[in-house]
């Protein structure tokens, strides 16, 4: 029996479970993606990139604009090949930017990447600017 982490809740699945014994693969980039401005609640993101900009991972698509919004970063590097508007999942037409990644070395550099975790202290002592 596990030993249970959460005070209330949480799910527990067994370990008979098909993929119990298959290990984590790291899956291939994506050629492709598709960057909704409107991921929240509150005033979709406003976009700074134009269509043909070269954009990096993790690079700034899209500026908060307003009280209740959210800054919007790539999810992958490449190029912008659209930004249009685009349904999204619950039927609304929101602007949508498109990148698309035409290179080897516009592969993520994981490296980069920092997964270090940090103590509550730390994130106490952010300013918001520092958190987005």
């Amino acid at each position: 029996m596990k030993i249970k982490t959460f005070k209330i809740g949480g799910i527990y699945p067994n370990d008979n479970k098909i993929t119990s014994e298959v290990p984590i693969v790291r899956l291939p980039d994506p050629k492709q993606a598709e960057v909704m401005l409107l991921q929240h609640i509150g005033s979709p993101s406003q976009c700074i990139v134009k269509v043909g900009e070269h954009v990096e991972f993790e690079q700034l698509l899209a500026e908060d604009s307003s009280f209740v919004s959210a800054c919007v970063h790539a999810p992958i590097s490449g190029v912008i090949k659209s930004i249009e508007r685009k349904r999204n999942s619950q039927g609304y037409y929101v602007e949508s930017i498109t990148i698309v990644s035409e290179s080897e070395d516009d592969a993520i550099n994981y490296s980069n990447v920092n997964p270090r975790t940090r103590t509550q202290a730390e994130v106490d002592s952010l300013t918001a600017k520092e958190i987005i």
